[in-house]
């Protein structure tokens, strides 16, 4: 079972891609995608873009990311401020999950992580 308290905040790319297809959408691994063995996943260290068939770049197509955690009863909301900055938020009761980024689509993936369990340090900025 994979650690969920990372060390540090994912990034745009294929372990974002890879940890919202797998833990938030709930996707099966497809390992025969992979044609080098150093592709094979290996605790968390993901560097294929094919291990899940079909699957988009998340962190630039996070509707399905946002339709998936409003089917699980969050409510997801974006809004930018006065700048370039971008409010992502899911609701969920009285559990709150928030992150700010220039990029939406990563602040929402990252919030999708954070609705799963996984924490990162806090003082990074996205």
């Amino acid at each position: 079972m994979i650690n969920k308290n990372l060390d540090k905040k994912p990034e745009v790319g294929y372990e974002l891609d890879a940890l919202v297809a797998e833990y938030v959408l709930h996707w099966p691994v497809q390992q025969e995608f992979c044609m080098s063995k150093k592709h094979i996943r290996c605790g968390r260290a993901y560097n294929c873009a094919n291990l899940w068939e079909g699957s988009p770049k998340y962190s630039s197509a996070g509707w399905i990311v946002a339709n998936e955690l409003g089917a699980n009863g969050y409510l997801v909301a974006m809004y930018q401020d006065f700048g370039t900055t971008w409010d992502v938020r899911a609701d969920y009761g009285d559990e709150v999950f928030s992150e700010r980024s220039d990029n939406p689509m990563y602040a929402l993936c990252l919030v999708a992580l954070k609705t799963v369990g996984f924490t990162w340090p806090e003082d990074e900025d996205a």
